[in-house]
């Protein structure tokens, strides 16, 4: 994705973004039985909200234009937050040794990746996955490529420039139903977390997106260690924290949230969803008859349920 063609495209782009946020909605969930794990097994996970941002501190000065910050960037207080991550107690473990992630998933905005760079070790890999932005629409919480790239850059990241660069070209642009699409959204990642190789996982995102999915307001810089394990989040105390929006191991949301494609206040879990595939297909008829180009990495993405690769590449330093 060339930075120097981002604005030109924002235009055509509503309307395919709109799209791959629908497709999140409405997915009709894969019967599955999934077994009680314990504290003793499955994954580490540790939820990382990124540190002080420049709209945090406009905001708490009762700047009314906080959130007109362009893909807000840390403070300098946040930089200072990030670079102490790996002190915090969470990373170490009851016979003192430090747990040390072995992979970063992050959301593509500024200050998450730089939270990112600067708190955890140069040489853990790195997964950007554009499903993790901040559920707001204002611009602090949009992305802006141009700027992302910008920073990376300064940052020396050249494999993570690459990575960036090389996201799906509507990734940035949400949509109207962004919103409404966070638990279909944290359900995939959960499910996509189950599936990789690692044990110990740090997820670096943003308070909304994480207030609406863990019931859990946290502080910037703050880091809380979960364990997930059969398709079951479990905070510290063995609480599920995701009673209320139980997950299968295919990744699909298994709540009663109320989808664009049924009528009235039904449940898309007993009638009127369609499956992704066909609302796939639905979408881009309507995209064709309304004269807007479609993007195939996003057209791969949604109908592949369950996997989201070409929303996460991975990078090396």
């Amino acid at each position: 994705m060339a930075s120097g063609r981002l604005s030109g495209r924002h235009a055509h782009s509503v309307h395919g973004a709109t799209n791959f946020a629908s497709s999140f909605v409405g997915r009709k969930p894969a019967p599955l039985d999934v077994p009680t794990p314990t504290l003793s097994s499955g994954k580490k996970i540790f939820f990382v909200r990124h540190g002080e941002g420049e709209h945090n501190v406009a905001s708490a000065s009762g700047n009314q234009a906080a959130y007109l910050i362009a893909d807000a960037q840390l403070s300098s207080k946040g930089v200072e937050q990030s670079m102490k991550l790996m002190q915090h107690p969470a990373f170490c473990s009851a016979s003192g040794h430090m747990c040390v992630p072995e992979l970063l998933v992050v959301s593509p905005l500024r200050r998450t990746m730089l939270t990112a760079i600067l708190g955890f070790n140069s040489d853990t890999p790195i997964i950007l996955r554009p499903d993790m932005q901040e559920n707001g629409l204002t611009p602090a919480d949009c992305a802006q490529p141009d700027l992302g790239i910008e920073m990376l850059r300064k940052q020396g990241r050249t494999s993570l420039c690459d990575m960036y660069e090389s996201l799906p070209e509507d990734w940035h642009i949400k949509g109207s139903l962004w919103k409404r699409s966070v638990s279909q959204r944290f359900a995939t990642i959960l499910e996509w977390l189950e599936t990789r190789p690692e044990q110990s996982i740090v997820v670096v995102g943003h308070h909304d997106f994480f207030r609406c999915t863990l019931n859990e307001s946290f502080e910037n810089a703050e880091v809380r260690q979960y364990t997930l394990d059969g398709g079951i989040l479990r905070d510290m105390h063995g609480k599920d924290v995701m009673s209320k929006t139980r997950i299968s191991l295919a990744g699909l949301l298994m709540s009663g949230i109320r989808s664009p494609t049924s009528s009235g206040s039904r449940s898309p879990m007993n009638s009127g969803s369609l499956s992704l595939s066909h609302s796939v297909e639905r979408n881009l008829n309507n995209m064709s008859a309304t004269g807007v180009r479609s993007s195939k990495s996003m057209v791969r993405v949604m109908t592949t349920p369950g996997r989201l690769d070409m929303l996460s590449k991975t990078s090396a330093p």
